[in-house]
């Protein structure tokens, strides 16, 4: 039992120091806005074409190019 308790541990220890790490900082008050907005285009913009039916990494290129973003760009990406 002593065992399985400190391993329980140290994987909790572990798991919280990899959210710690993985974490972004929070944008502030006119990037966040400025980050809504863009993510608000991309989805509008996604939602277009997935009515139309096309697979995803088609969809990723068509709203990138239409917008005038990196072909690889989705909002929730960092």
């Amino acid at each position: 039992m002593r065992v399985n308790r400190k391993l329980a541990d140290m994987m909790r220890r572990a798991s919280q120091g990899l959210k710690a790490m993985i974490r972004c900082p929070p944008l502030a008050g006119a990037d966040q806005v400025r980050h809504n907005a863009d993510a608000r285009r991309w989805t509008q913009a996604c939602a277009k074409y997935m009515l139309a039916g096309l697979p995803g990494d088609e969809i990723r290129r068509r709203v990138s190019v239409e917008l005038g973003l990196s072909l690889d760009y989705s909002p929730g990406r960092t």
